[in-house]
This record gives structure tokens, C-alpha cells and sequence, in this order.
């Protein structure tokens, strides 16, 4: 009996490697490894593809619920801001999230800044702009949960800017005559 060896070409080793690895005998992937996909049929046995993510998540987590505020957690300070004044926004998110909130005013397209994270907290620090117009605004955030569920536009709490100057009225003056070393009183009278 001859046995004959020959070289396997590289392409043939990767392209069996590739095979191997799409089969369903492979081992349950690393406990955070994430696997980018289009379509369920890019992801490994077991998991799905969560299209809003691009990247598989497993099938058997049955997580239906989008993510949510924890009630008590929020803070907007100050609650009136002047131009050019730092608004901090601060809230704590009820489960894991998949990607960064985005916090808006609501119907803003642009959002008001990068979230920093403390665990499930986060903080997003923006200057209050004249271009967001003077007035009560809604501040919201987009949330989208590991599972791959949206909450579009959770109410974070309310922001009033205020870019208008008080106003005065003339002072009034007590008494109308007074002679030296007499004390005058002056009461001013502003609009806020």
C-alpha cells in the first residue's frame, strides 16, 4: 500500500474552517461575543437576527417589553436655563441597554449631547441655545434594550428656556419731596 501526500492549499483549509463554523455543531459562542447580521440565516443555531441591532441575539430570551425609566430617576438641572447655560439631564434606565439613549427635545432632530454612563445611569450635559426656541420643552430619549426592543420616545421631564430679560418699571420713589439726610424709599417692580 503507497500513501501519497500532497500540500493542501490554504483557500481549501479556510473554506473547510468557514463551513465547520456555520454548522450546528458548533459550541454556544463566548458570553459577549455578538455576531453581525442581515438576516437570521447569518446567525448561529440558537439565535436570531435582531435587525434594529444587526447582530444575532438569542432566540430564547423572549423579551417583548421595551426599555423604560425607573420611576424617581430623573433630573433636569436647572429647570429653567438661560443661553448658554449647562443643562444637565440625568436618568437610570430600567434593564441593560444595547446601545447609547439618544436624548432630544422632543421633535428635535438633533440630539443634545453624548451620554456618559454609571451602570444603568446616564447623564447628558448640553448648553441651553437660543435656536431651541424660548418656551416649555419636553426632553425625551430613545432606548433600545439588548433584545433589540425600541421605546421611540420616553419621557425624561420638562426644560424651560428663557432667553427674554426682566423687564423693570420705573422706580417709584417715597417721598415725592425730601430734605437733606431724609431717608427716600425706591420700590422696583421686575416682570419675573
Amino acid at each position: 500500500m503507497t500513501t501519497s501526500t500532497r500540500p493542501v492549499p490554504r483557500a481549501t483549509l479556510l473554506l473547510a474552517a468557514a463551513l465547520a463554523a456555520c454548522s450546528s455543531g458548533v459550541p454556544d459562542l463566548p458570553l459577549g461575543a455578538q455576531v453581525v447580521c442581515s438576516t437570521t440565516a447569518d446567525c448561529p443555531s440558537g439565535t436570531i437576527c435582531q435587525a434594529v441591532l444587526g447582530r444575532c441575539v438569542s432566540a430564547s430570551v423572549d423579551d417583548r417589553q421595551p426599555p423604560g425609566l425607573v420611576p424617581g430617576s430623573t433630573s433636569i438641572t436647572p429647570g429653567v436655563a438661560g443661553a448658554g447655560a449647562l443643562v444637565t439631564v440625568t436618568f437610570q434606565v430600567d434593564e441593560d441597554l444595547a446601545l447609547d439613549p439618544e436624548v432630544r427635545l422632543d421633535g428635535a432632530p438633533s440630539l443634545l449631547g453624548t451620554p456618559r454612563r454609571s451602570g444603568r445611569t446616564y447623564t447628558v450635559s448640553f448648553p441651553a441655545q437660543v435656536s431651541d426656541g424660548e418656551g416649555t420643552h419636553n426632553v425625551v430619549a430613545r432606548l433600545v434594550d439588548l433584545a433589540g426592543n425600541v421605546a421611540a420616545t420616553v419621557p425624561v421631564g420638562s426644560l424651560v428656556l428663557d432667553f427674554t430679560p426682566p423687564a423693570a418699571t420705573p422706580p417709584a420713589v417715597t417721598p415725592d419731596f425730601a430734605r437733606a439726610g431724609a431717608t427716600l424709599q425706591a420700590t422696583v417692580t421686575f416682570s419675573e
